[in-house]
């Protein structure tokens, strides 16, 4: 049987629904005090997170190189350093 990846989970319908709700809240507020939503990529050059928080972060990520060689990682959750 296939199972999730340790660490992540489904979000069902109802939760999901909550989940938009507070989410409409928070960005809600956020535009009441002049902040703008902003997007980054799912992944970068992987010296992005070197320089920001040292070359031992590279364990904690899942990197690989590209077809032009260089060295990407996918952007950690939010609450990594």
């Amino acid at each position: 049987m296939i199972q999730r990846p340790r660490g992540t989970r489904d979000f069902l319908p109802d939760e999901m629904e909550k989940r938009r709700h507070y989410e409409g809240i928070l960005r809600d507020t956020a535009k009441t005090f002049g902040f703008r939503e902003i997007a980054t990529p799912i992944f970068e050059e992987s010296e992005l997170f070197i320089l920001r928080s040292g070359p031992n972060v590279l364990k904690e990520l899942y990197a690989f190189k590209d077809k032009g060689d260089r060295e990407i990682a996918l952007r950690p959750e939010m609450t990594a350093p």
